[in-house]
């Protein structure tokens, strides 16, 4: 599988400062990022908007999709550095973007 082929699916950008935004066709997700250049980030999903034509709210993800949000920000960051990512509520995560399920929107889980 070749790496970039996630880029269709979803997308990961940041504001550089400290904070994240995931994307997919359902959701768009923002993450908090303690601090950028800290080898291991620190990170926590302040809000999960719904992208569908009859609700355009924020929902409260489950604990399934926050770990997916995770696993996704994490595998993107690993493709440039070594190390995972820490949150709050699963401690320390560490995967690859090969080792990940991306093709289902994070709101389908």
């Amino acid at each position: 599988m070749m790496q970039n082929s996630y880029t269709s699916f979803f997308t990961i950008q940041s504001n550089g400062i400290n904070e994240m935004s995931y994307e997919d066709p359902a959701c768009v997700a923002l993450i908090h990022i303690a601090d950028f250049r800290d080898p291991v980030w620190w990170a926590a999903i302040t809000k999960v908007i719904s992208k569908s034509e009859n609700e355009n709210s924020i929902v409260k993800p489950t604990l399934e999709q926050k770990r997916e949000i995770y696993k996704r920000i994490c595998a993107h960051k690993m493709l440039d550095s070594m190390n995972g990512i820490f949150t709050s509520e699963f401690d320390f995560i560490e995967v690859s973007i090969n080792d990940i399920d991306y093709k289902k929107s994070i709101l389908d889980l």
